[in-house]
């Protein structure tokens, strides 16, 4: 058994797993039970949003290893996979762990239209639930199926998430501003609020309750302020369109 090949996967599971939004408990239990499994002993493990730490001992030498995450998103299938390889350690040899392993992150995720598709789908049910008419909610889904294309397009060419999320918040907002100035849509306020769900951090919030509860206090610490700068960047984005509007003229 090389203890340096299972140092490596172990952090390769745990980072992959921080890198789809996983709780950072949950990296930390993973990447201790891989050690674990193959055989080292004492393993720690210290993880953050951005950041993880480990060390592990083999027949009396610590080995240890840092990694730096420098996405994040989410993939909740990937977290599924994962977390069940990481359970499976036990009943499987190193090679095949890693074949599985790297079977995970070849597969394919959601493809550009799939998830254009769902948004719009998402945006159609919440403008509805909102109380909005039939014809703002086909708005609804056109126009969220716009942001969910801005959006991807802004992160593949690299744009801070915080801009992002401001423009693509502005872009909702002036919209619904323009289509209720030319009664084409019965309520604004409907159709703005059913789509700026898409924009909500409501993965990151939930991550942070469960950390902070958890005992990760910093983890949990770092979560709740990247939710908050997510809020801080839809309110800006359509604070700005606002203002825009209120200067050419329009009434709110």
């Amino acid at each position: 058994m090389n203890p340096n090949k299972v140092i490596q996967l172990a952090m390769k599971t745990g980072s992959l797993l921080l890198e789809s939004g996983a709780e950072t408990y949950r990296v930390e239990d993973t990447i201790v039970r891989i050690c674990s499994t193959y055989g080292m002993t004492d393993t720690s493990c210290f993880c953050t949003q951005t950041g993880i730490m480990m060390s592990s001992i083999f027949d009396g030498t610590t080995y240890s290893q840092v990694a730096r995450i420098q996405s994040r998103s989410t993939n909740l299938d990937r977290i599924g996979n994962l977390n069940q390889l990481s359970r499976d350690a036990c009943s499987i040899e190193l090679p095949e762990y890693e074949k599985r392993l790297n079977d995970i992150i070849s597969t394919k995720t959601y493809s550009v239209f799939m998830n254009i598709l769902f948004a719009s789908i998402c945006t159609f049910g919440f403008t509805l639930l909102y109380r909005g008419k039939l014809g703002d909610a086909f708005v609804g889904l056109i126009l969220g199926g716009i942001v969910r294309y801005c959006t991807l397009y802004l992160e593949s060419k690299g744009l801070n998430s915080f801009f992002n999320t401001s423009g693509c918040a502005f872009l909702i907002t002036l919209t619904a501003l323009l289509l209720e100035n030319y009664h084409l849509i019965a309520s604004r306020n409907t159709v703005i609020i059913g789509t700026i769900m898409l924009l909500v951090p409501g993965l990151a919030i939930t991550n942070a309750i469960r950390d902070s509860i958890a005992g990760d206090l910093v983890s949990g610490t770092a979560r709740a302020v990247e939710a908050l700068l997510i809020a801080v960047a839809v309110a800006l984005g359509s604070g700005i369109a606002l203002t825009i509007w209120l200067s050419l003229g329009g009434i709110i």
